[in-house]
């Protein structure tokens, strides 16, 4: 997210889900929607939580992989984790002039991608997964989501 101003508005970068096609070389669009709110051609791609990617612009990237290489609450062994979990398979990717990114075949194994693909925007960073894995996933947040809305007391 994007803080501006005095006021420290937060202002949401990336949003929304769109459902995309894997192509046999391994690319994907990048939606539109998506694609006009970076900055740079360049995308950052690595493992994400829940078994999806994590499709991340190089500014976002460079604080995430700052915090991970020099954690100050984490003892060694969890800051090794880390280290494997995000920082080692990460790869730098291009958009072409088709507005389509190459997913590295261990990335793609990793996440489980088949042909329909979700992407989407979660505010700094989006992310990529197999349709099929984020609709169980969402089923299995229900009731996470449903005890979060109740503490923060009312959405609206």
């Amino acid at each position: 997210m994007v803080k501006q101003g005095e006021n420290s508005k937060t202002v949401v970068k990336f949003s929304g889900i769109y459902t995309n096609t894997l192509d046999d070389k391994g690319r994907i669009s990048i939606p539109a929607g998506l694609r006009e709110r970076l900055e740079s051609p360049v995308l950052v791609l690595t493992k994400g939580l829940e078994h999806c990617i994590w499709v991340l612009p190089p500014d976002y990237w460079e604080k995430l992989s700052e915090k991970i290489l020099n954690p100050r609450s984490l003892d060694m062994e969890e800051a090794s984790l880390l280290h494997y979990r995000f920082i080692v398979p990460k790869q730098e990717t291009g958009i072409d002039k088709n507005g389509r990114i190459a997913v590295p075949q261990s990335l793609r194994d990793y996440a489980g991608l088949s042909r329909e693909c979700s992407i989407m925007g979660k505010g700094d960073y989006m992310e990529l997964w197999d349709v099929e894995a984020y609709k169980e996933f969402e089923v299995l947040c229900e009731q996470g989501v449903r005890a979060a809305v109740k503490k923060l007391g009312s959405l609206w």
